[in-house]
């Protein structure tokens, strides 16, 4: 049996090619840009930071904007590693090999070429983590990660568990794990240092031997959450400010019509840690590793209510509430319901994350979501009531939507929007031993679902903006359906973003506007209030994207804010 080599060294590859990474730098530039504009029109000084001469004049001076770029609250937004990455590195740990963490979009560029040729030479052993990679562009990840042959390579999460084995035999990898990676990952790891670790009994596994590709049995081999090790957060802490990633749930009871949570890495139940569990954990973390924010990664934290109602209560009567704030992902008809949102207030929750998906009551029922636009609306305002920030996640073009029906999704917003928005089109899962039950035969047949893919077909975004330009690009796919195509639920994501930059939906758009040199939404909204940040975003969108040059004076009237000079003269 081999012992430890003290030479072993782990990179950790995570997270996932952001989305908007080209677009917020962009916006960040432009902000940069106009705040040294309007700053020397008060004459600024070279050596004097704009951001330092803006101010809104509250209870307290404010600093809405920061001159070193900040990582906001959406923890999409981030290059902070997530939850997968910390549970590899502490499993490493434990077994004394030194590993480091690099985001997938740190390391690739647009073109998917490494950014660094030299990345992996102080690495002999790869993992990478496919929390965030959908399983259709994996192996194209794997093919542009250019892991040496010298390094042995470690594949694991979501995106890998849905790929099909027939596929992986010309992929580059010597383990690939199709579930909970708690326990397993240390074995593979004591295996590629050549100890005597019984493969077979590690469920889950895809492996190399002498050429071949080798699976075992088990597929599933679910873990007890109460059962889990603490993973250490102070280094996450560390780097997100006091906020980290939590997760406390695995699976889902509901079955979303579009959603494959409840079926990833084997899920067969809906599992859960204790209240007690949750608060210990809290604590833990707070007291000794720095941890002030918890965005809880669960598929839905409210579930069940008893569970949340208890977490809530620990909170309170032990004063952590008014220490550590927290966020989650609610259910629209948990928090419908005015008590239940006063107490998750009470309790430290500062934020939801909601899937309200449209506005429409058939859509819903298309969804099989198991609430109504009366719940959506009435989780939106209570929230809005106590104080909580409510993120609406909205989908565009789900099979059988009609432009009618998506009318119905624009009107909602109008009417009840949440402190923010994002809405994306419809992706569907099109891997070969999908769960996903919209794809399934009957569904596929019912709405006349056509994906084709790959696609050359392109699509053009943001064709209804007037901030932005219209952009024609490959999307990799194309599909269509009763209701609509993929251009048409495009076209349906730019009407809404269009409606909040001019106001006539009062919330915040993720796709509009989210430069890192503007401070933390959540802290923007807990000092303005869900109305007043709406108006400040739409007045800085404006005046960044408006034509012309805006004066001074008039860009400080519209947004509330005072500047040197101002207070000078």
């Amino acid at each position: 049996m081999k012992g430890l080599n003290v030479n072993d060294k782990l990179l950790i590859i995570g997270g996932t090619v952001a989305p908007y990474k080209s677009v917020q730098a962009e916006h960040d530039l432009l902000l940069r840009n106009l705040l040294r504009k309007l700053d020397s029109q008060g004459g600024g000084i070279n050596s004097s930071d704009p951001a330092d001469n803006f101010w809104l004049d509250l209870a307290e001076p404010y600093f809405p904007f920061k001159g070193t770029p900040i990582h906001q609250h959406r923890a999409s937004q981030d290059k902070v590693t997530g939850l997968a990455e910390l549970i590899l590195q502490n499993e490493a740990a434990d077994l004394g090999i030194d590993s480091d963490v690099v985001a997938l979009e740190e390391i690739l560029d647009s073109r998917w070429q490494l950014t660094d040729p030299k990345l992996y030479d102080d690495y002999n052993l790869v993992a990478f983590s496919t929390t965030y990679v959908p399983s259709t562009y994996l192996l194209a990840v794997l093919q542009a990660l250019r892991v040496p042959a010298s390094a042995k390579m470690f594949v694991g999460g979501p995106g890998a568990s849905k790929v099909n084995h027939g596929a992986l035999e010309s992929a580059r990898f010597d383990y690939l794990l199709r579930t909970e990676a708690e326990g397993r990952f240390r074995l593979l790891l004591q295996h590629a240092q050549g100890q005597d670790i019984d493969l077979q009994t590690v469920p889950g596994l895809t492996w190399r031997a002498d050429g071949d590709l080798c699976r075992t049995p088990e597929i599933t081999g679910l873990l007890n959450l109460d059962e889990l090790p603490l993973p250490d957060f102070t280094n996450m802490s560390d780097m997100g400010g006091g906020r980290v990633l939590y997760e406390s749930v695995r699976g889902c009871p509901y079955r979303c019509e579009f959603c494959d949570y409840p079926f990833l890495m084997g899920n067969k139940k809906f599992r859960y840690k204790s209240a007690q569990r949750i608060f210990e954990d809290w604590q833990m973390m707070h007291e000794t590793m720095g941890v002030t924010d918890i965005m809880c990664l669960d598929s839905l934290f409210t579930v069940p209510p008893r569970r949340l109602l208890e977490v809530c209560d620990l909170m309170i009567e032990s004063g952590l509430n008014n220490k550590l704030r927290w966020g989650c992902y609610a259910r629209a008809n948990d928090l419908a319901k005015q008590e239940f949102a006063e107490r998750m207030r009470e309790g430290g929750c500062e934020y939801v994350y909601v899937g309200l998906e449209s506005g429409s009551d058939e859509v819903l029922q298309f969804m099989n979501k198991k609430c109504s636009v009366e719940h959506n609306a009435r989780a939106v305002a209570n929230a809005r009531k106590v104080g909580i920030l409510t993120f609406g996640l909205f989908i565009s073009g789900f099979p059988g939507e009609t432009p009618e029906m998506f009318a119905q999704t624009r009107q909602f917003l109008r009417d009840s929007p949440p402190t923010l928005v994002s809405i994306h089109p419809w992706f569907p899962d099109v891997s070969e031993d999908t769960r996903v039950p919209i794809m399934m035969p009957d569904r596929i047949e019912r709405f006349e679902i056509d994906v084709e893919k790959p696609s050359s077909r392109k699509v053009t975004m943001w064709r209804h903006c007037t901030f932005r330009e219209s952009v024609t690009v490959p999307w990799g796919m194309y599909w269509e359906h009763r209701g609509m195509d993929l251009q048409a639920a495009m076209d349906n994501v730019s009407l809404v973003v269009e409606d909040i930059y001019t106001r006539k939906i009062a919330a915040v758009s993720e796709e509009l506007f989210y430069p890192r040199t503007l401070d933390d939404v959540l802290s923007l909204f807990q000092r303005l209030g869900p109305d007043g940040l709406a108006d400040f975003y739409s007045g800085l969108a404006t005046a960044v994207h408006g034509d012309g040059e805006p004066r001074l004076q008039d860009f400080c009237q519209r947004l509330g804010l005072q500047h040197r000079t101002a207070v000078a003269g």
